[in-house]
């Protein structure tokens, strides 16, 4: 009996497209339009957010503070600490760095406009291996979301969402759905988490893709002609990668560094055995976080293993019984090829890969089991 196989799949062109909506909608997109008025529109989102952000950060604080001796409150005020600093990370690592980012942009975006059959086969390809797996993260996300938000009608101790510390009495039952209100539009706006993680990894995945394509490119050369113009392509490709890892990098090692508290906190709190919402709660945060640095590792590793097979795609191009001349030039470039371009931050992390990925994650369990072992949970 035949197996059946998934024919589904996802347009590149339909994912960034949806990339770019999200990122709109959560401020972080670069602005194109010269257009005084949806100018001055978004700026005015983009502070309204940050300063939404910073009303729920200080009671925040105030309650970790009020209550630093037990060992349960700070680990839930810490993951969710957490996730508002990397909210307002992403939004003013966007602004701080929106040169590189518009650059990026236009870069990909020509790519997508230019692209031949072949070269949007393999982009889709691409998209569609990857997309499942991040959709799957974003449905985690979302229920993660709605646990929040909805979660302290189960909780007899906490009437909000978030666990805050206000410095002032609340009786008013106007301000309590106001404050209610308030702290589920910033919870449901840390989607802009997903949203940049996404964005980051379509930068690699289509570079990733970039070289693939030059692969096969190098493997049917048969002229110096054909040479010399997948030489300029493979110069052009290691500038344009070079650029978007300068531009991504500290994103990413903010994203590792999120992780690390994030899954440590939360496993905590698991193991503090609260009520059944909170360990749901802290239980999605843990796995959406663990698979958020997974994600990281397979675009850098897809980066970092088509940049490594180009030495060997030219080994086996038609270069044996060319001129003197070509056989120089294919040799010179097999060895620039040895070196794959790889996403890396010297002293931190030396290649983002599958490798990097399991050396991380048993540092984080040897942190947690240190932790744990100290404060006697």
């Amino acid at each position: 009996m035949r197996k059946m196989k998934c024919t589904f799949t996802f347009s590149i062109i339909s994912v960034y497209e949806t990339l770019k909506y999200f990122g709109l909608l959560t401020s972080i997109w670069p602005i194109f339009s010269k257009n005084r008025y949806l100018w001055v529109f978004m700026k005015a989102v983009y502070y309204f957010i940050l300063v939404n952000y910073l009303c729920v950060f200080i009671p925040l604080i105030l309650m970790t503070l009020f209550n630093i001796n037990t060992s349960a409150t700070v680990t839930i005020t810490a993951v969710e600490q957490m996730i508002i600093v990397e909210a307002v990370y992403n939004l003013l690592y966007t602004r701080f760095y929106s040169a590189q980012f518009k650059s990026a942009v236009k870069e990909i975006e020509e790519f997508f406009k230019n692209s031949s059959p072949k070269e949007r086969y393999i982009l889709d390809r691409y998209a569609t291996t990857r997309t499942f797996f991040n959709i799957y993260i974003a449905i985690n996300y979302f229920v993660a979301i709605m646990s929040f938000n909805f979660g302290q009608l189960f909780l007899k101790d906490r009437p909000y969402p978030l666990n805050l510390w206000y410095p002032f009495t609340i009786k008013s039952q106007v301000i309590v759905v106001i404050i209610y209100i308030h702290q589920v539009i910033v919870i449901t706006h840390t989607l802009i988490l997903i949203v940049f993680d996404l964005i980051v990894q379509i930068f690699l995945w289509t570079l990733a893709a970039r070289f693939e394509l030059l692969q096969a490119d190098f493997k049917k050369t048969a002229s110096e002609m054909d040479l010399k113009c997948n030489i300029q392509k493979h110069q052009y490709l290691i500038r344009t990668t070079e650029a978007v890892i300068d531009f991504t990098k500290y994103m990413i090692l903010k994203v590792f560094l999120a992780v690390t508290i994030l899954v440590i906190s939360s496993t905590l709190q698991i193991l503090h055995r609260g009520p059944s919402t909170i360990i749901v709660q802290f239980f999605f945060i843990m796995k959406i976080a663990s698979m958020r640095a997974f994600a990281y590792c397979w675009a850098g590793h897809s980066l970092a293993e088509k940049t490594g097979g180009l030495a060997r795609s030219i080994y086996n191009s038609y270069w044996i019984n060319q001129t003197q001349r070509m056989k120089t030039n294919v040799l010179i470039v097999m060895q620039r090829c040895q070196k794959p371009t790889v996403v890396k931050i010297s002293g931190i992390i030396s290649s983002l890969s599958f490798r990097f990925c399991v050396n991380y994650f048993y540092m984080i369990y040897s942190a947690f089991m240190t932790l744990r072992a100290v404060l006697e949970v």
